[in-house]
């Protein structure tokens, strides 16, 4: 994501492994980038009962690494003498295991969150806990003191680091709203009137609100659901997942590459995403670029990407009466479209310290 928005700031972009004894540099492809990854698209049924018997003669299929397209990646030896205009680590835990920073003009990390920090005062005896906290620490305090500062994935993450005091207001910035890669074009083209059903992106997954998706899928009376994206939860917990669903006509797809994905975006009615713990809300901006509406928690960053109208409620019937009538609604695409633009025009100036000469 940062790395195709530097792009279209006309910076080359280097992807760096170093870690102890590997000093590789990976030249990765856009087409990689855009494809999520992946070098095909992977079906898993298109039925509730289909999916639920392979979940349960083969469990582990469904958790392998994904396959990814390794064609689109080139891996030669790290240049050292090779000089940066920016160099940006990927997360502050790295930093302890890569003290042999690339030669750069400036240096920043990603800052996505303190969760750990905030865990390890509850479970301060958590020898993995403690460290893995320790690690956050380390770098963050590293880049906001000797480095050019920290890229905060959200306002609230910003207001963590300076609250626990490993950075100083001046030397945090909050990344802007991004678009993944292909879906500044699908933007800027005229949006078509929504399908039917309800699309979930990437829901298996504890911290994007599993556990609440049966409940409401259930009374919302929905006939058609779509899924795309690999579990990150136990195998116990996705057998739940359908067994608790009332809905039959069910396709998931664990692996899709960009156009699949746009498709599946565009023929869906409305995407149902209630996170509860979200970064750069990367499905949000997605189902806009399509026109389609998409129905988040009230919980930030979230409800500050949609329209008021597609927070959900905190209350369970409300929340239901909001899903059934955005069902029978018939939306314009292009008030999502709009809506999205004003947003990326707002945040656009966030990226002027990556830019200025």
């Amino acid at each position: 994501m940062i790395a195709s928005s530097l792009k279209n700031l006309k910076k080359d972009v280097t992807f760096l492994f170093l870690s102890g004894s590997s000093q590789k540099e990976y030249h990765i492809s856009d087409g990689f980038i855009k494809n999520n990854g992946f070098s095909k698209n992977f079906l898993v049924g298109t039925s509730k009962d289909e999916i639920r018997n392979k979940l349960s003669r083969n469990p582990n299929v469904f958790f392998d690494v994904p396959v990814i397209d390794r064609e689109m990646i080139m891996v030669t030896d790290f240049d050292k003498n090779e000089k940066y205009d920016v160099c940006i680590y990927g997360g502050p835990w790295l930093f302890r295991s890569v003290m042999d920073l690339p030669s750069a003009e400036s240096y920043y990390c990603i800052a996505h969150d303190i969760v750990p920090n905030r865990n390890y005062f509850s479970e301060p005896e958590v020898a993995g806990l403690r460290d893995f906290a320790f690690r956050h620490k380390e770098g963050y305090c590293f880049f906001a003191t000797n480095g050019n500062g920290l890229l905060a994935v959200t306002k609230e993450t910003c207001f963590s680091l300076i609250q626990y005091g490993f950075a100083s207001t001046e030397a945090v910035h909050t990344l802007p709203i991004m678009l993944p890669p292909g879906f500044e074009e699908v933007l800027s083209k005229p949006g078509k009137p929504n399908g039917s059903g309800i699309l979930l992106a990437a829901p298996f997954d504890p911290r994007k609100g599993m556990a609440l998706m049966p409940d409401l899928l259930n009374a919302s009376g929905v006939k058609k659901l779509t899924i795309f994206g690999r579990p990150r939860c136990s195998h116990d917990a996705l057998l739940k997942w359908f067994d608790d669903v009332n809905i039959n006509d069910i396709s998931w797809w664990m692996d899709v590459g960009f156009d699949k994905q746009v498709e599946l975006y565009s023929s869906a009615k409305l995407v149902l995403f209630p996170s509860l713990q979200e970064g750069l809300g990367l499905p949000i901006l997605e189902a806009m670029s399509c026109g389609t509406p998409i129905l988040v928690q009230d919980i930030a960053p979230t409800n500050a990407l949609v329209p008021v109208r597609d927070v959900l409620a905190l209350n369970f019937d409300e929340s239901i009466a909001m899903i059934c009538s955005r069902l029978a609604e018939d939306e314009n695409p292009g008030f999502y479209k709009k809506h999205l633009k004003n947003l990326l025009n707002v945040s656009a100036k966030r990226y002027s310290f990556f830019n200025e000469e």
